[in-house]
């Protein structure tokens, strides 16, 4: 606890923060053998099409979390007690686990490191040739726009989170919203 309490206090180097930007992206590329976040908009993606037609569908997704989240939490808070408490429960958990991988290993999105390179650090080859060939679909491209200006100002960045709470959330939310 001591630990994380200095780390809590602690702002992360812009090195630290390349360096875990650039260990996700490979982690991406080992795993799954592409690099993610530029595979869907890609013109090799055999599975594009499908992807493309369901991209204004997991925006509106994405953008209705918090109101989605809230009408779950009503739901079981009036409908059934003990799985409301449970709710409560495991998103506290689910926060709770992703909090030491917030603070000890900070990084950018794929958008602010590779796209817009805020830090201005340079881009692998092999990165650069998928970016030249990555178009997202026009959904996706107008959600990005409004997401664009990350700007550092004075070593501060936007720093997202790792893992990403969103998929965790939504997880939860659809699982207690069942079995309210």
């Amino acid at each position: 606890v001591g630990l994380l309490l200095v780390k809590i206090d602690t702002h992360p180097s812009v090195l630290q923060i390349a360096e875990n930007s650039r260990l996700l992206m490979s982690a991406d590329k080992f795993f799954f053998g592409t690099y993610v976040p530029f595979w869907f908009g890609h013109s090799a993606n055999l599975l594009r099409g499908v992807f493309d037609a369901f991209s204004s569908l997991l925006v509106w997704a994405y953008d209705s979390l918090t109101l989605c989240l809230a009408a779950v939490f009503l739901l079981t808070l009036f409908k059934d007690g003990k799985i409301f408490y449970k709710l409560v429960l495991a998103f506290a958990i689910t926060t709770f686990l992703g909090m030491p991988f917030w603070y000890f290993f900070p990084a950018l999105s794929p958008r602010d490191f590779y796209v817009d390179n805020i830090l201005r650090t340079p881009v692998h080859s092999e990165i650069k040739a998928y970016m030249v060939s990555y178009r997202p679909d026009p959904a996706l491209k107008e959600f990005l726009k409004g997401t664009e200006g990350a700007i550092a100002i004075e070593g501060m960045f936007p720093i997202t989170t790792f893992p990403s709470m969103h998929v965790a959330w939504a997880t939860v939310a659809l699982y207690f919203g069942i079995m309210a």
